[in-house]
């Protein structure tokens, strides 16, 4: 089976404080605490090897709380989650939840703590730590990768072009899950697949009309899209053999066929997990968008990201719909 590796160019340590009540403006004691690595490749990783396929997990992890809980995870997984920290000159950021009365207050840092370093210096020492990145000795021939996430700020331009080409070269195969100009750039590098939301798919091409926009980026040079649309499940279309911008575009959909209550946020990473692994096992796409959806429902109810219910896959995937349709140019 080819190796199975997800990419995390700009982790985070997820810190969970709970406290009986949220006061602004008054100090907090802090009983009830979680310090848990995030990040979608992470999250991706996670499932994978939940569900029973070894997987790698690469990225620019650095802190010690960070590296402490992937080590847990890979004792948890018994083999099946294995990790590589690359080299990386700065710590890694931080998302604070503070849990007060069933709901959260969040808090995201945009990227690491650079300190009084200049955007200059920042831009040289992350371009140090991609190059190292980029010589691709974690990845062997053949793998299938996937790419998660955002890039912190000070990240030099077209560095993950050309990792999408590197991988390439070695005959990987390279799904991209990310926002905004990186989504553009993944598609002019070629991607396999690329899976943006219904959102981040308007706006990084700045088109409103799904299939206009989605045609944008085949156009671009994506070979194929994993459209996530919330409750309406995924739809998945490729890059027509005829010219884009005149042939029809054949699209499927698949829905969970069922309404699950709880947390969305790791659904998108579980939906790349499902599609990843369908992909690698050579499965038709029909069937690994399937595989997606189910992994990807089943991530809802999970108290956390990176986790799924794995008693709901099956159920899920029996009352699965799916409809085909055709985008006309």
């Amino acid at each position: 089976m080819p190796q199975l590796v997800t990419f995390t160019p700009n982790p985070a340590l997820d810190i969970t404080y709970t406290v009986d009540a949220l006061k602004i403006g008054s100090t907090h004691r802090v009983e009830d605490f979680v310090y848990r690595a995030g990040g979608k490749g992470i999250n991706t990783a996670s499932v994978l090897a939940q569900m029973g396929y070894p997987t790698l997990a690469v990225g620019f992890f650095s802190s010690p709380e960070y590296l402490a809980d992937l080590e847990k995870r890979k004792l948890e997984w018994h083999g099946k989650f294995s990790f590589l920290p690359l080299p990386m000159p700065f710590p890694n950021r931080q998302s604070v939840a503070i849990v007060a009365d069933g709901d959260a207050t969040v808090f995201n840092e945009a990227g690491p703590n650079y300190g009084t370093m200049n955007p200059n210096d920042v831009t040289q020492h992350w371009e140090q730590a991609w190059l190292q990145a980029l010589e691709l000795d974690w990845a062997t021939p053949n793998a299938f990768v996937s790419i998660n996430g955002s890039f912190a700020q000070g990240s030099p331009k077209g560095m993950l072009g050309r990792l999408i080409t590197g991988l390439h070269n070695l005959g990987c195969w390279v799904m991209v899950d990310t926002s905004g100009q990186f989504l553009l750039e993944a598609a002019q590098a070629g991607a396999d697949c690329l899976k943006p939301n219904v959102a981040e798919l308007r706006e990084a091409t700045g088109i409103t009309e799904l299939s206009a926009a989605a045609r944008s980026l085949l156009s671009l040079g994506a070979r194929s899209l994993l459209i996530s649309a919330g409750k309406d499940g995924l739809a998945y279309v490729e890059h027509p053999a005829a010219p884009v911008h005149t042939a029809s575009l054949q699209v499927e959909w698949a829905a969970p066929g069922m309404t699950l209550e709880g947390n969305p946020t790791g659904a998108g990473d579980a939906a790349v997990a499902g599609f990843l692994s369908g992909m690698s096992e050579n499965l038709p796409t029909h069937e690994a968008l399937g595989r997606a959806v189910s992994w990807s429902a089943a991530a809802v109810p999970a108290a956390v990201a990176g986790v799924v219910e794995t008693d709901m896959v099956a159920t899920i995937a029996a009352k699965m719909t799916f409809q085909t349709e055709e985008w006309s140019a």
